[in-house]
């Protein structure tokens, strides 16, 4: 993979030597039984200056497990260095294994089923969300929207919760936040919209 000159080999010849079972770590995956392949390159990241190295990535969606990152020597193609699922840490693994589960990638159709489930709940949730209030409007003017709870107890309730899922879910806790600061700088001190959110 070097010529005579000593001149970097080209990133086609990096990802076939990638590709060779030559190439998995002892630590890392078996070569796929259909391939032959240590990895599946996804990603090629050139070296940068002669000393720099060929960074190929190889991501499997299917299986986290099979995701591997190795560093080859620009000119000769060596592995010199190898980073995948046995280096991960607990909370990568975790990681990794929740967007797989997430994308449907785990379990088959038993994991679509429920996520087209969870999709169709909320839909039915939004729009029964308007039914019912289309059933409870006022009928004068106003968005009909409930009023403030009189126990201190539910008020501080639904605070914590707020809270709790704010944190948690940062675009939401923006949103809360933003919603929280029109309430008070502009529908409690103009007259039409205090009376039309109630």
């Amino acid at each position: 993979m070097k010529d005579m000159r000593g001149t970097p080999a080209t990133w086609e010849a990096m990802v076939e030597a990638a590709r060779r079972p030559a190439a998995c770590p002892s630590s890392g995956p078996s070569p796929s039984p259909t391939t032959s392949a240590c990895l599946a390159p996804s990603t090629v990241t050139l070296p940068q200056g002669p000393k720099g190295v060929y960074t190929i990535s190889g991501k499997s969606e299917a299986d986290p497990a099979k995701q591997r990152t190795l560093f080859l020597d620009q000119y000769s193609g060596k592995v010199l260095a190898s980073y995948g699922w046995p280096q991960y840490g607990l909370l990568s693994k975790l990681v990794e294994e929740g967007i797989a589960l997430h994308q449907g990638e785990r379990f088959g159709l038993p994991n679509l089923l429920v996520a087209l489930g969870t999709c169709l709940a909320v839909i039915g949730m939004a729009i029964s969300g308007v039914v019912m209030w289309w059933r409870r409007r006022p009928t004068g003017k106003g968005l009909g929207a409930p009023r403030r709870a009189q126990d201190a107890r539910t008020t501080r309730g639904v605070a914590l919760i707020m809270l709790i899922l704010g944190v948690a879910m940062p675009l939401a806790g923006i949103s809360m936040l933003i919603v929280l600061t029109l309430d008070r700088l502009l529908i409690r001190r103009i007259a039409p919209l205090r009376r039309f959110f109630g």
